[in-house]
This record gives C-alpha cells, sequence and structure tokens, in this order.
C-alpha cells in the first residue's frame, strides 16, 4: 500500500511540471529545465555539466531497506547539497528551495543501492 501512495505522489509532482521528451532534460522557456523522473544511478552520475540553480529534488525509496542519496555540485572540490541521507523504505522526500541552490559546474545523484527514483528541476 504505501508503495503505491508513494507512485501516486510522484506522480502527482510530476504532473504539476510540464512534460519532458528528452531523458537528459528539456528546456522549459527561461532557462528552466527538468529531468523525467528515473532510477537514481549507483554511480556518480552527473544531472547536467554546466552551472545549473537547483530549485526541487524530489526522491523516493521503493525498496525495503534504508539507501543512502547523495547530491553534489561539479565544482573543482565538489560539495554535497544533500550530504549522504539514509532514504528511508517506503519514504518519499522533498526538497524545495525558495531562493534556488548554485551548483557550479552543474550537479551529480548517487544511490549507495537500487531502489531509488528521483525527479529534479533546475535554472542555467
Amino acid at each position: 500500500m504505501s508503495k503505491l501512495l508513494i507512485v501516486i505522489l510522484m506522480a502527482a509532482a510530476c504532473l504539476m511540471a510540464q512534460p519532458v521528451q528528452f531523458q537528459g532534460g528539456e528546456s522549459l522557456g527561461a532557462g528552466e529545465r527538468q529531468i523525467k523522473p528515473q532510477a537514481v544511478p549507483t554511480s556518480t552520475t552527473a544531472v547536467t555539466t554546466v552551472d545549473a540553480y537547483i530549485r526541487q529534488i524530489t526522491v523516493a525509496n521503493t525498496s525495503a531497506g534504508a539507501i543512502n542519496f547523495t547530491v553534489a555540485d561539479r565544482q573543482g572540490t565538489p560539495i554535497a547539497f544533500v550530504p549522504t541521507v539514509a532514504i528511508g523504505p517506503n519514504t518519499l522526500y522533498v526538497v524545495v528551495i525558495p531562493k534556488n541552490y548554485w551548483a557550479p559546474g552543474g550537479f551529480t545523484v548517487l544511490a549507495s543501492g537500487s531502489g531509488l527514483v528521483y525527479y529534479a528541476s533546475w535554472r542555467q
């Protein structure tokens, strides 16, 4: 039941945003970007490689165990915006940044195991 609730909440969050067709992110106008909901990779993966002003990150754990999640910028010495955080089983987190978070050089995501899905939106 809780997995169904997570899926419904993720779908509702996505319906509020404009749909995208391009997996790597698609322009929504005036520098707005987003990615479609997808699995968080288990190796450090760049979401974008140019300066980004992160607006929102939604992450859900659909597995039965806790999984660590990290978001870091891509400057010379990367800084973790979301330091390694354990996402509990069947849990949804929505991080909304009203004034945006500047990620020099873009940003990366990482999960310690499979079972996390995420969505992100930012301005370039």
